[in-house]
């Protein structure tokens, strides 16, 4: 168990770490972070500082509106808005790889808005360690 960590009653941790976690449409209309979204973004980082030696992908994914480089320009705005909010709440910048995928990888159909929206994520994943 790491240092400091909150265990249950076993004495396992109570919070596993971040092996794969989807946070859907994240930015609203002004490209700011959805106030909604603020509690999972905190405890997705106090998951990633409990293990500090696993790096997370920030990868992030677009629905098919508009070009593949405006694209690939917002999902780095959406995996930005990620990081900087996981940095400011004490996640090292050594634990997160960004990967900016864009409009591949579909998880839903493009034709509606609700589709549209589950398109627009950002997958955090492990992908090994330090």
């Amino acid at each position: 168990t790491p240092t400091g960590f909150k265990v249950n009653s076993e004495g396992c941790p109570k919070y596993l770490p971040v092996e794969f976690e989807i946070i859907y449409d994240p930015l609203d209309n002004f490209g700011k972070l959805k106030p909604s979204l603020l509690k999972k973004l905190e405890l997705i980082a106090l998951r990633i500082r409990a293990y500090p030696e696993r790096i997370i992908e920030l990868g992030g994914y677009t629905d098919s509106e508009g070009s593949a480089p405006y694209n690939r320009g917002r999902a780095r705005k959406m995996v930005t808005a990620i990081k900087e909010y996981l940095t400011s709440k004490g996640v090292s910048e050594k634990n997160l790889k960004l990967t900016f995928y864009g409009e591949v990888s579909f998880i839903a159909g493009n034709s509606t808005p609700e589709g549209r929206a589950k398109n627009r994520r950002v997958e955090c994943k492990f992908i090994g360690e330090r």
